[in-house]
């Protein structure tokens, strides 16, 4: 059976809008980039703390775009990056906000090394009762190629189906590069 995915995700530095670009391009998945009403500071040093902070009080942040409608979708893939072991902010207020019930929904996470299981549990904390979500996906961007691989292994577990995508085929070669 086909299913209409959408991926909705928050990305900072740039990693996570690179997962989620792959693995629209492998599904053909529409696509939702939150942004925040304030902005995040510049300074890495306060970077580090704002988010710690956030991350310590599960705090949201106020989105600036309106979430997506998700009515037509019978999936969804939410991605986040792993701020100290935790969702970011907006991805909780999006958690917090969306209508998921009758989704079948995943998780895809971006680190530097510290893994997706708390963020994971945080994830599972946030879903209706009723929801049985995916498997998690995580990955650390290394530089060597392999989120392309990785996300097509991650969707052949899942037993998502890989679709045709004309629109998307130049990403997907640049991406295997």
């Amino acid at each position: 059976m086909r299913r209409n995915t959408a991926i909705v995700y928050y990305s900072l530095s740039g990693n996570t809008q690179k997962c989620a670009e792959t693995l629209a391009a492998i599904l053909n998945a529409d696509i939702f980039k939150l942004e925040t009403l304030t902005s995040y500071p510049k300074s890495y040093g306060k970077l580090l703390a704002v988010t710690r902070d956030e991350s310590s009080r599960k705090a949201k942040r106020e989105l600036k775009t309106p979430l997506p409608d998700l009515s037509a979708y019978d999936r969804v893939l939410i991605g986040t990056p792993n701020w100290w072991g935790a969702l970011s902010s907006p991805i909780r207020t999006f958690m917090d906000e969306a209508d998921l019930k009758d989704k079948e929904v995943a998780l895809f996470c971006t680190h530097g090394g510290c893994g997706v299981k708390e963020v994971e549990k945080e994830f599972l904390s946030l879903l209706p009762e009723s929801l049985v979500p995916l498997s998690a996906f995580a990955i650390f961007d290394d530089g060597e190629g392999k989120l392309l691989k990785r996300g097509k292994e991650w969707i052949q577990r899942n037993n998502l189906e890989e679709k045709e995508c004309q629109t998307n085929s130049s990403y997907i070669s640049q991406q295997a590069e």
